[in-house]
Order: structure tokens, then C-alpha cells, then sequence
């Protein structure tokens, strides 16, 4: 899975190079198997685990694990919520039934509305491009990105 380094780096706060990075997780947790420079910023490919998928397949993920081994504080970009709750509920508006209750003992649902479909913004597409992903636009970026992992559209 290629991630951005310039993305991991601002959310770390990470003073080492691509190669060094490369090198430290590496050695410490996952393997990378290149490093590649594209435009200003560089591509690490690298190599998660099926074990880890649900937390580390992400930048965000991926940045947690890197600020948690360097003893770094993980940097709260962009991680606040703009979603402004409206009346009715979502729960006025929607019900679900969970029927099997083993397999899934919680279930949580969000409407959405007014949104605007538009191209994503251009820091977006160009960190898109360093993971090897198409932009599409704001929406489909946003929320079907394995690249980017809770970022905001507006």
C-alpha cells in the first residue's frame, strides 16, 4: 500500500528523511518495499500485515504507529469533526433493525445532505497521485479512499 511521505511526516511531526523512515519501520513493524520519489513528495510502499489492515491501512493508521514508536504526539490534523448535527435525527428520519445481534451488537448511521459534488481541492489530488490513486472527485475521494482515512470535503 503506498502512502504519502510528506502526509506522514505532517502528521507526525517526524524529522526523518524518506529513506530513514523507510528504514525505521522497516526494522520495527512493517516491512517497506520502496521508496519512490514522486514530484515533491515521496511514495513508501509499504507492506501491511493482514492482521493490521484495520488500523494501520490508513494515513492516519499508519502515522499513529510512527508517532507511537518515536514517542511523538500525533498531530490533530484535520481530525475535527465539521459535521453541524441538524434536527430532525437521523434516527427520526431512519431505522435500522439489527437481526443478528452477535455478529453486529452496534450500528451507527449518519444523513448527510446538501453536498456538493466538485473536483477535490489540489493538495488532495496530488496526495492522491503519490498513493497511486485517480481523483474522482470531492465525494468519492473522501469516503472511499483507502489513501486517506478521515478527511472532510468542504
Amino acid at each position: 500500500m503506498k502512502f504519502s511521505y510528506s502526509w506522514l511526516k505532517e502528521l507526525t511531526g517526524s524529522k526523518d528523511t524518506p529513506e530513514e523512515l523507510a528504514e525505521f519501520l522497516t526494522l520495527r513493524v512493517f516491512e517497506v518495499e520502496s521508496v519512490e520519489k514522486r514530484g515533491s513528495d515521496f511514495a513508501l510502499d509499504v507492506k501491511i500485515l493482514p492482521n493490521r489492515v484495520p488500523d494501520a491501512s490508513g494515513h492516519i493508521g499508519l502515522a499513529r504507529e510512527i508517532a507511537s514508536l518515536r514517542g511523538l504526539e500525533l498531530r490533530a490534523w484535520n481530525l475535527e469533526s465539521r459535521i453541524v448535527e441538524k434536527k430532525p435525527a437521523a434516527s427520526e428520519k431512519l431505522q435500522v433493525k439489527i437481526e443478528a445481534v452477535n455478529d453486529c451488537p452496534r450500528y451507527v448511521a449518519r444523513i448527510i445532505d446538501n453536498i456538493k459534488i466538485r473536483p477535490s481541492p489540489a493538495w488532495l489530488k496530488s496526495r492522491l497521485e503519490v498513493c497511486g490513486l485517480q481523483s474522482i472527485n470531492n465525494v468519492v475521494d473522501a469516503s472511499a479512499s483507502p489513501c486517506m482515512c478521515l478527511i472532510t470535503t468542504s
